[in-house]
């Protein structure tokens, strides 16, 4: 049976609903993607969020998503971004899918869909831009991983642990990849690891794993750019679709940038 995943990522919520990042609002750019959702996906999904949930971090963003987020209540999971507070989010963003083993030192989730097993891991280093997998998020993935070695897995994260091709964003990633590739290279049964954090659309292989980012809801990035550059394309969100052992995917964007974001300066 085909089972179907929703991933948004890199919302960049305020705790006051008018205001925007970058000139964009971040709310009014998540209602656009999730109307856009809803037209889009009849049949069930999963739906989970990649991070950055919030710009700053405050109470009163986490409290209104979680609100919001009561629409997908029991099949929707969570992970912190850099710009979370960890904290807060655990306190607030209260799902039955999120792990309580690890907290509130880490916020990740295990997750049966089908056959399937969905993994989400915690890679925020409080204060920092870049990410990295802690001795106790590895020892925790490698209990799952052999637990449900029969189970074809797809791993979520906020920084990519692989190259997107644009030097600025691999530079503030997952600053110990390699280890996180070692790691799991002896459990066959990863088929794709998907993640946020570069506010662009990226699809590659590496070790026969298939290796994603995603748009964000709010604004995007130029992919394949050596300095960070603001991308005038639609916000959007990625579907996937697993059956057979296989994972399918594509982005599905709105239509109109009915709010460009205000360009970074140059050089």
């Amino acid at each position: 049976m085909s089972q179907c995943i929703i991933q948004l990522t890199d919302l960049h919520l305020l705790s006051d609903v008018e205001a925007g990042v970058r000139d964009v609002p971040t709310w009014r750019t998540l209602k656009q993607v999730l109307d856009l959702l809803r037209q889009q996906e009849q049949q069930d999904y999963f739906l989970v969020i990649t991070g950055d949930l919030a710009q700053d971090g405050e109470r009163g963003a986490y409290e209104r998503l979680m609100e919001w987020l009561q629409e997908w209540h029991g099949r929707c999971a969570v992970i912190p971004g850099n710009h979370d507070d960890r904290s807060l989010l655990h306190d607030v963003i209260t799902l039955p899918t999120m792990s309580s083993e690890n907290a509130p030192d880490s916020i990740c989730f295990s997750h049966q869909l089908g056959d399937w097993r969905l993994i989400g891991l915690d890679t925020q280093v409080p204060g920092s831009v870049h990410g990295t997998l802690s001795e106790r998020q590895q020892e925790w993935l490698q209990c799952e991983l052999e637990q449900h070695a029969a189970q074809p897995t797809v791993l979520f994260t906020h920084h990519p642990a692989f190259s997107v091709a644009s030097s600025w964003a691999d530079g503030i990633g997952l600053t110990n990849g390699e280890v996180f590739w070692q790691s799991i290279g002896v459990h066959p049964q990863l088929r794709a690891v998907v993640s946020g954090h570069v506010h662009q659309e990226f699809s590659a292989m590496k070790n026969g794993v298939l290796c994603l980012t995603t748009p964000a809801t709010s604004f995007q990035f130029t992919p394949g750019s050596t300095a960070a550059q603001i991308d005038l394309v639609c916000p959007g969100f990625r579907r996937l679709q697993l059956q057979d052992d296989r994972v399918d995917t594509d982005v599905i964007r709105l239509s109109e940038l009915t709010f460009p974001p205000r360009m970074l300066p140059a050089g």
